[in-house]
């Protein structure tokens, strides 16, 4: 499974706020929120989507990281 643009525009207007909540998300994309920051993550690590800056996907990852350990802990 690999993230739509669907899912970073989500995340890009959610991660100001700490990334949408979790129903929302597993509502919008068929995918637990874990699962949804994890292939996020790594496609944000992969490239940088078109339109955003460096700073702003830097601040998305960071959401992915916190909402990835807040689930593991």
């Amino acid at each position: 499974m690999q993230p739509t643009d669907a899912w970073i525009d989500h995340l890009h207007t959610w991660y100001r706020y700490g990334g949408g909540p979790s129903h929302l998300i597993q509502t919008r994309f068929g995918v637990d929120a874990s699962m949804f920051f994890r292939l996020v993550k790594s496609e944000l690590e992969s490239s940088t989507p078109p339109g955003l800056s460096t700073a702003t996907v830097d601040r998305m990852h960071a959401v992915c990281r916190k909402r990835l350990w807040l689930h593991d802990r």
